[in-house]
């Protein structure tokens, strides 16, 4: 398949009144659940549809495939993700204390695994599936060059490219010490918070060093 035929910014129309936005709602639920229950190969329309209560037709008024829902709820994930982390960016900018940050970050994502499981979900569907995995790298960078900004903000001196470079390596390893730092217990999310405080330590060891380069 091309790229093309993925790209749901050509093909899909934005909902623009409030009946519309819940249909959409509606379907991304649905879609959120039936990956819950079948994972990607079970993911289909016609699933989508019935699940959400809604014809078929609603579903491609806005779908063109269940690549375009897929990619619509990485990007409500990743908004997600960017309004719980920009507090913890702006601190970085102002100047905390490294380890404070790196705690305020690191357990807000965390708790993030226990208020937002359906972000689980997508994620190990997007891991699980390489025509999906691009998704899944493009909202890492979108958070990772908000980070970076911060990081430039706090040290002017700093290359963009390097702090793009320490974002990136942050973000990618944080998300996943947190994934061992969680696990289902029945249908609840749970987070191990040594396993969290001992991964904090071992990031901040990381940027201490990094930050003292400078390029």
């Amino acid at each position: 398949m091309t790229t093309l035929a993925h790209d749901p910014a050509l093909r899909r129309r934005v909902p623009a009144q409030a009946r519309s936005r819940a249909t959409v709602d509606r379907v991304c639920a649905a879609a959120t659940v039936l990956l819950s229950e079948s994972g990607w190969s079970g993911l289909n329309t016609n699933a989508v549809a019935a699940r959400a209560g809604v014809s078929v037709t609603a579903v491609y008024s806005y779908f063109p495939d269940k690549y375009a829902i897929v990619h619509e709820l990485s990007q409500r994930y990743t908004e997600r993700r960017l309004v719980l982390l920009r507090p913890s960016f702006v601190a970085i900018a102002g100047g905390i204390d490294l380890g404070a940050w790196l705690t305020q970050a690191m357990t807000a994502m965390a708790q993030m695994r226990v208020d937002y499981p359906e972000g689980v979900i997508l994620r190990a569907t997007m891991q699980a599936s390489h025509e999906l995995r691009d998704l899944q790298q493009v909202g890492t960078m979108l958070i990772a060059v908000e980070m970076a900004g911060a990081l430039q903000e706090r040290d002017a001196q700093m290359a963009p490219a390097h702090a793009l470079h320490i974002a990136r390596t942050l973000l990618t390893s944080a998300v996943a010490m947190i994934d061992d730092c969680t696990v289902w217990n029945g249908s609840v999310m749970e987070v191990d918070d040594l396993m969290v405080a001992e991964s904090i330590l071992m990031i901040s060891l990381y940027l201490a060093d990094a930050l003292t380069q400078k390029n």
